[in-house]
C-alpha cells in the first residue's frame, strides 16, 4: 500500500500488437477505476503502441468484445 492507503499496481507491455496492449490497457483501467495507483510501463517492443495513431489503428481493426483503446488510455 502506498502512504494515501491505496494499493499500487504495474502493468508491463512487451509487444505493441493489440493483443499484448489492450490486456495492458484493460487492466490498468480496472486498476485506476477501483482507485489503486496504476504504473503501466511499455518494454522497447511495446513502445511503437504509444506513437501517435497506433492506438486508433487498433480501434480501427474493432476487435469482438474489447473497448476502445483510445478511451482506455
Amino acid at each position: 500500500m502506498s502512504e494515501n492507503g491505496s494499493s499500487k499496481m504495474v502493468v508491463v507491455c512487451n509487444h505493441a500488437d493489440a493483443p499484448h496492449v489492450m490486456p495492458t490497457l484493460i487492466m490498468g483501467a480496472s486498476g485506476a477505476s477501483i482507485g489503486d495507483d496504476v504504473m503501466l510501463f511499455f518494454c522497447p517492443g511495446g513502445a511503437n503502441a504509444l506513437v501517435k495513431g497506433e492506438l486508433e489503428k487498433i480501434r480501427e481493426m474493432k476487435l469482438k468484445g474489447l473497448p476502445d483503446p483510445v478511451q482506455l488510455y
